[in-house]
């Protein structure tokens, strides 16, 4: 019933979005640095500044094919206008806007480099500075909405990325003749206060669950349009705050409502677990149809009791047709899910398998 991956639109604009990242960070490390003017006999300056350039020119290649594919895809709503005016998207509009304005500057960054000679000199200086402001946005901007903020190789990348301006940064100030004890502390301060700000905004916000209800994701994509005592909003205070006793493997019987729009398939799993603890699951996913299968984009579980029923919460991950997710409830307590489901007839009825298990390290 369920395939693993998407459709092309969705790997392309998490791909080309990764690329635009470390392209800007090859732009803004360059410019920075001052490297765009070094220059030896086997190295001329014309070298670094074409460099400099024609990254900046790929960058936004990179960005006009996440943006052209973010748009394109049917499954979030988003315009073509969202791509420059920011804060007016109906999906997550704070953190798409950020997007919004590093593509901005990043078209202005370019243009003013391309007229250089008819702007003047300090003009261009004074608008070129500015337009480095894309590089920390469109961090922000990739943390607060990217699909794969979550993933241990993508905090790599973002903090490869951040150590390379901080190291421009040092390099550019550590250069400063006569020695200025003044810029070089503001620096330091600045690189210590925004690196902390970022790491603390990140844990408390998109590395925790829920993030996506939490982002301004609209609650039609977030569970096709229905709310449902499983389906409310993360953090859901009630019942008791004593860890759950999960059972190693639980049989799964419940039903499946499948709606479809705009091409984008919800499917909606409402099921009790067999055990001496009743337990209720809600299983949301939606994606492409692929015939008799469904190419999950993204999901989530909520697994809890009755008078509790969304206690642990969690979004999903596809392997080789498998539901996988691990669930974390409001007292940080966490456990591994793998979930086999079958739909045994027309009218919705599911049946399957539910194995538990304890994570052996943080998420």
């Amino acid at each position: 019933m369920i395939a693993a991956g998407s459709q092309a639109f969705w790997f392309l604009t998490r791909g080309t979005g990764v690329v635009s990242l470390l392209l800007l960070t090859g732009v803004v490390g360059l410019g920075i640095s001052g490297a765009v003017g070094w220059k030896s006999t086997r190295w001329p300056r014309f070298v670094t500044q074409g460099l400099h350039r024609n990254l900046a020119l790929l960058a936004v290649a990179f960005v006009g094919v996440h943006i052209a594919t973010s748009v394109v895809d049917s499954f979030s709503p988003i315009r073509w206008l969202d791509a420059v005016v920011p804060f007016v998207s109906a999906y997550r509009p704070v953190w798409l806007g950020l997007g919004a304005v590093a593509f901005d500057l990043l078209i202005a960054l370019v243009v003013t480099s391309l007229v250089r000679v008819r702007l003047g000199y300090r003009s261009w200086r004074a608008v070129h500075w500015l337009a480095y402001a894309c590089w920390p946005v469109s961090v922000v901007h990739g943390l607060g909405t990217g699909s794969d903020t979550r993933a241990g190789w993508m905090l790599a990348i973002d903090a490869i990325a951040l150590g390379a301006v901080i190291g421009a940064v040092a390099w550019r100030v550590g250069r400063i003749r006569p020695v200025r004890v003044g810029p070089r502390l503001a620096a330091a301060g600045a690189s210590v206060v925004g690196t902390a700000g970022v790491a603390l905004w990140l844990f408390a916000g998109p590395l925790q669950p829920g993030w996506a209800s939490a982002a301004g994701t609209p609650a039609s994509l977030l569970h096709g349009g229905k709310t449902s005592s499983a389906t409310a909003a993360v953090g859901s205070t009630g019942g008791s705050t004593v860890a759950l006793a999960f059972p190693t493997k639980a049989d799964l019987a419940g039903t499946t409502q499948q709606t479809s729009a705009n091409g984008v398939v919800t499917l909606d799993v409402r099921a009790t677990l067999s055990g001496s603890t009743p337990l209720d699951i809600e299983i949301g996913l939606r994606g492409q149809s692929n015939g008799s299968s469904i190419a999950v984009a993204e999901g989530a579980v909520r697994l809890g009791t009755a008078d509790d029923p969304a206690r642990y919460q969690g979004p999903v991950a596809i392997d080789n047709g498998l539901i996988r997710a691990q669930l974390t409830d409001a007292a940080g307590s966490q456990v591994n899910v793998t979930i086999s489901l079958q739909i045994v007839d027309q009218a919705g009825t599911t049946n399957g398998v539910v194995h538990f298990s304890t994570p052996k390290g943080p998420s």
